[in-house]
């Protein structure tokens, strides 16, 4: 199992509490240079190894960091968020579907937070789907949407499942090379289900395994909700799953969209004007 953590420490404890540590291969943290007490937290549970990183790699990097630390003899990687719960039964359930599925290369089970199921997986990633997170409301209703609706319950193949949990088999994982450490943080897993996809995997929602999600908690405590890395990681999965092209369409499609929000009040002009420099940093 690899956690990766980032001023995580309110919610480290209390999740390695209830991991099943000692039937698990192996519990590896990697802490991107938290401030917060992260690393001390996390080397207070028993039997968890902690890797504690003097920089912020970001989100696949760090994993791919705890993957290899993970015990070699180990067929399957649960990655976990630190704000994320699941239960021993419910890893179980994920297991047990690759083994009966021997075509499926990563697993993610349904989201809830408290009550409410979450989004838990999605279709394609194309310029419209990402434009209608910056659309008023009119328009994006008319637009797209590549998440699932939370209530979805079908057991299957998708084309993602959401980050917070999954399970994945190494040796898929391996053979195309983790997660693309291009990706600072959001869709690394976008990118890692297509690339096991392409290899002839399958992506799977097993519907019948849970976990708790409170979401976000670690990007709230970057000031300004890690927004400009969004807009980068955006322009930069288009481009490398669609084309340059379609990449430099959706940063000349939601210029204008930015735009509306700043003279909404919605975005700050100096909000728009770091999300402009993510969107070239991701076309750069």
């Amino acid at each position: 199992m690899v956690i990766v953590s980032y001023r995580s420490a309110a919610h480290l404890p209390s999740l390695l509490q209830t991991l099943p540590v000692q039937r698990l291969a192996a519990v590896t943290v990697v802490d991107n240079a938290s401030d917060d007490g992260s690393v001390e937290a996390a080397r207070a549970a028993p039997g968890v190894h902690v890797i504690a990183r003097a920089t912020n790699a970001g989100f696949g990097t760090a994993n791919n960091e705890g993957a290899s630390a993970t015990a070699p003899l180990a067929d399957l990687l649960l990655f976990l968020n630190p704000d994320a719960r699941i239960a021993p039964a419910d890893i179980v359930r994920l297991a047990s579907y690759l083994d009966s599925h021997p075509r499926a290369a990563l697993v993610g089970p349904r989201l809830w937070r408290d009550a409410e199921p979450l989004p838990s997986s999605g279709g394609r990633a194309t310029v419209l789907t990402e434009l209608r997170r910056y659309a008023p409301g009119a328009l994006s209703r008319r637009l797209p949407n590549r998440r699932h609706d939370p209530q979805r319950a079908t057991t299957g193949s998708v084309a993602y499942v959401e980050g917070a949990c999954m399970l994945v088999r190494r040796v898929a994982f391996d053979a195309v090379g983790g997660f693309d450490p291009a990706f600072f943080l959001f869709f690394e897993e976008l990118d890692l289900a297509d690339r096991l996809r392409a290899a002839g995997w399958t992506v799977d929602l097993v519907a019948d395994a849970t976990a708790h999600h409170e979401v976000a908690a670690s990007r709230r405590s970057t000031g300004d909700d890690a927004r400009p890395v969004l807009v980068e990681s955006t322009v930069r999965y288009l481009a490398k799953h669609r084309s340059r092209a379609k990449a430099r369409v959706w940063a000349a499609g939601v210029r204008p969209l930015w735009w509306l929000r700043v003279r909404r009040g919605q975005l700050s002009p100096e909000e728009h004007v770091a999300y402009k420099s993510a969107a070239r940093r991701g076309l750069s």
